[in-house]
């Protein structure tokens, strides 16, 4: 029975299922025997709390959400099984966004975008597309919340609407491979993208922006393209 709030001190997961998740899981409550910000806190907690605010000392509630994730979609997990394992992971994702005070919080578009990918997959695609359209109003250009939400267009026979959406994240991130692949594949040419511009920030909000907008390379999670061009 796998509830939703667990956290890992109460949670059992085996050295490879810890080895895949993010970086900052081992550091999170309950990781390696890590308590929370004043018992036994890890010595490297201030680095990620200075990238990410306050809400990483509730962050341990996605690494659960990501292991309950990752055992749902193994081989030969029974379909009822699969759904409680996916619906609970959900409920550990939500903790985290209920929980977070930060609108700026780095990694709201991807927690948005595994509940997407996770109510897809217990084929529930009306939350899906709510969960996705947010990440996507948070950060504009990440594009793997476009294109879980085009792939299911797609396969809903839906083109003209996954075409359209991944147009549009093209031209959030031109360089995003996944889009360009998909781009092509629903018959539109990459080249005639024209990208948004982006205005620069006034020197006094570049000044004031946190340190997460240079930690992004430390924060693991859902993969993200690199900016540069297909070869």
């Amino acid at each position: 029975m796998w509830v939703a709030g667990q956290s890992l001190a109460m949670f059992a997961a085996t050295d490879a299922e810890r080895a895949v998740l993010p970086t900052y899981c081992k550091d999170t409550q309950g990781f390696a025997g890590y308590g929370d910000s004043s018992s036994n806190t890890s010595p490297r907690a201030k680095t990620w709390v200075a990238m990410m605010g306050h809400t990483f000392w509730h962050l341990h509630h996605y690494c659960v959400g990501l292991v309950k994730r990752n055992r749902a979609m193994r081989a030969g997990v029974l379909p009822t099984e699969r759904k409680a394992m996916l619906e609970s992971a959900i409920g550990e994702y939500d903790y985290v966004l209920n929980n977070n005070t930060d609108p700026r919080f780095v990694l709201l578009p991807e927690i948005y975008t595994r509940v997407g990918e996770a109510q897809l997959l217990i084929a529930n695609p009306g939350a899906a597309d709510r969960a996705f359209s947010r990440a996507r109003a948070i950060k504009p250009d990440y594009w793997p919340a476009y294109s879980h939400w085009a792939d299911y267009l797609m396969q809903a026979g839906r083109q003209a609407e996954a075409k359209q959406l991944v147009k549009a994240g093209l031209q959030q991130a031109p360089y995003a491979k996944m889009l360009i692949e998909q781009y092509r594949l629903l018959g539109g040419k990459p080249s005639e993208i024209v990208p948004v511009v982006k205005k620069p920030l006034p020197e006094k909000a570049v000044a004031e922006q946190p340190a997460t907008s240079d930690a992004n390379s430390e924060i693991d999670g859902l993969p993200v393209e690199s900016d540069s061009p297909d070869e």
